[in-house]
């Protein structure tokens, strides 16, 4: 795998996001991040990576999951809420890529954008010129129809585009569309 990290690279619906392609082993995903590795950078025992255009990024392991998280408001008593980036493995194989807002963070959020237009902070409503967008109250995310968008998933303000018109991405996940 030659992949090319990168904190503002482009969002492909079901195919990649910060240069990482789906369908790629834990093993070429781990390598990619090592070799961003930062010299002296280690908190609290962690490994801290840093590519192009992103912020310094401390790399956890989970069994099914690689986690980028935020260095600045990292919280110990709910390890969730300082998650930046999720890369999902079923099988050792890349299933998803996920990024959200985090808020009390460093606010170097994900910069990649969907088809160069839409990300954080940018109206949901704007992907409509692209595809046709479903609310899932279940989910309390946004699926689309539509090829070019199949694979994608965003979250806003948790309700619909008719009860939130003004709403702004908030959660991004790009994953393999069932076929």
């Amino acid at each position: 795998m030659k992949s090319k990290l990168d904190w503002s690279a482009p969002i492909l619906p079901g195919i990649s996001m910060m240069g990482l392609t789906l369908g790629v082993s834990r093993q070429e995903v781990l390598d990619a991040l090592h070799s961003h590795k930062v010299e002296n950078g280690d908190i609290d025992g962690s490994i801290v990576v840093q590519f192009p255009n992103s912020p310094k990024l401390v790399l956890e392991e989970s069994p099914d999951a690689i986690i980028l998280r935020d260095p600045v408001s990292r919280a110990p008593d709910s390890p969730t809420l300082d998650e930046l980036f999720v890369m999902g493995f079923k099988d050792d194989v890349l299933v998803h890529l996920m990024t959200s807002l985090v808020y009390g963070a460093s606010l170097e959020y994900y910069k990649g954008r969907i088809f160069n237009e839409v990300g954080f902070g940018t109206p949901v409503s704007e992907l409509a010129k692209h595809c046709e967008i479903e609310f899932d109250s279940g989910d309390e995310l946004f699926y689309f129809n539509g090829r070019q968008c199949m694979g994608l998933s965003i979250g806003g303000s948790c309700s619909s585009l008719e009860d939130d018109p003004d709403q702004t991405v908030s959660y991004i996940r790009v994953y393999a569309p069932k076929e």
